[in-house]
C-alpha cells in the first residue's frame, strides 16, 4: 500500500486508488473505515448494504481489507515502539 501525497490516495497491491483526505485512515468500533477528518466510510460493506445506503461504489475485496488493515496493524505497531519526546 502506498500513499500518494499529491493526490491524497492509497494505491493498493490490486490497483485499486483509496482517496484518504491527508493521508488519514481510521476504524470505530462498529469497524467502519473512514478516510480523512471529515470520515467518508470506505466501503468493507456488502454491495447489498452499500446499495441500501445508497453508496455506489464497489466493495473492496476481502484481500483489499485485509492490505488495509496489515497496513493500519503496521503503523500503530511502530507507533506503540517510538518512545514519546
Amino acid at each position: 500500500m502506498k500513499y500518494d501525497l499529491k493526490q491524497n490516495t492509497y494505491t493498493l497491491s490490486s490497483g485499486r486508488r483509496i482517496y484518504a483526505n491527508g493521508g488519514y485512515l481510521g476504524i470505530n468500533e462498529d469497524l467502519s473505515v473512514h478516510e480523512g477528518y471529515d470520515g467518508t466510510v470506505i466501503d468493507f460493506y456488502s454491495q447489498e448494504y452499500l446499495t441500501e445506503i445508497g453508496f455506489e461504489k464497489e466493495p473492496l475485496t476481502a484481500s483489499e481489507q485485509d492490505e488495509i488493515c496489515d497496513f493500519m496493524i503496521d503503523l500503530w505497531t511502530k507507533r506503540k515502539a517510538t518512545p514519546i519526546k
